[in-house]
């Protein structure tokens, strides 16, 4: 089997090409393995800013492309569409970090009723939350319009989350005002909800 591959040069992001590679039929998958059908994945500058930091982060790592190319990481959805693991059967749509392109074999681990992890040997050394996957059949929130948002902003609003919960653990410095620099930014939006908020609630 085929997947079809959208790469891009690591030293020029303007060169691209396609590509097929090689994955292994659904017969020849290893133990535990799925076979995944990527649906649709956003792309916004947040994506551009994983090719720029491709090397020093590691993204480039995740989805392997030939020598001196990148499949640059996107967050979506996929169709699992043969499964090597018993608690996952074809058919299950997972949300998480895909590349761009057709298809992905993971090798799933840790599966629990939410969701799993990709185990593969090259995708580690990274943060966690790129090797999660979230399992969302049957979930309103991440069908039709309410997905598109999923994927545009959840992956953003994390890091939100994050940058909120450590300025509240230290207490914001001692500071009465936060500036954001990067006022138009999907992360900027959302760590102003969150500070707002955490403003009203300390009334």
């Amino acid at each position: 089997m085929k997947s079809t591959d959208f790469i891009v040069a690591r030293n020029d992001l303007q060169q691209c090409k396609v590509i097929e590679t090689e994955l292994p039929d659904a017969a020849a998958l290893p133990d535990d393995a799925l076979l995944v059908r990527v649906e649709r994945f956003a792309f916004t500058a947040n994506n551009i800013t994983y090719a720029v930091l491709g090397d020093a982060l590691k993204y480039w790592q995740l989805f392997p492309a030939p020598e001196g190319f990148g499949n640059v990481p996107v967050w979506g959805f996929g169709e699992v569409i043969a499964s090597r693991h018993p608690d996952i059967a074809a058919g299950e749509r997972l949300f998480g970090y895909f590349p761009m392109a057709t298809h992905l074999v993971i090798e799933a681990a840790d599966v629990s009723k939410r969701g799993l992890r990709d185990a593969a040997a090259h995708r580690q050394g990274v943060a966690p939350v790129y090797n999660a996957y979230v399992r969302v059949s049957g979930d309103p929130a991440f069908t039709g319009r309410q997905g598109d948002y999923q994927a545009l902003l959840r992956p953003l609003f994390m890091l939100s989350f994050l940058v909120d919960d450590y300025l509240a653990e230290n207490e914001f410095f001692g500071a009465r005002r936060v500036l954001l620099s990067s006022a138009s930014s999907k992360t900027a939006f959302g760590l102003a909800h969150l500070l707002i908020r955490c403003a009203r609630a300390s009334r």
